[in-house]
């Protein structure tokens, strides 16, 4: 577990499960931690003005490993990756009810080709 709070005026906490509570509870979003090589890749979010790992919510009829593997190409562009489940986890805002998500690991291989 991590808890922080007080600068931004919320509780802010994550909890960390093995992978077997993904039988136990509904996964709702993928985040995947994404390498190529020895650079860590982040993507700017759309609505905010934060650089994050990739990642976003599990479609109808999706699976964690399919979602994360859409997000990972939609987000980075990435084509050829490995990409390994890490945990099941959490986050509390001010007591509010948590959703869960599923935490993965990408190394990347080859992105798409880009046009300028």
């Amino acid at each position: 577990m991590f808890e922080a709070g007080g600068k931004w005026g919320i509780e802010l906490q994550v909890n960390l499960f093995n992978l077997e509570k993904e039988n136990e509870v509904d996964i709702e979003y993928v985040v995947i931690m994404v390498k190529h090589g020895e650079e860590w890749i982040l993507v700017r979010h759309q609505n905010r003005s934060t650089w994050e790992f990739a990642g976003g919510h599990i479609e109808i009829g999706e699976t964690p490993e399919q979602a994360a593997a859409r997000e990972l190409y939609e987000e980075t562009g990435a084509e050829q990756f490995s990409i390994v489940p890490i945990a099941v986890y959490t986050v509390i805002i001010d007591d509010a009810p948590g959703s869960f998500g599923k935490l993965y690991f990408a190394n990347v291989e080859q992105f798409a080709a880009t046009t300028i």
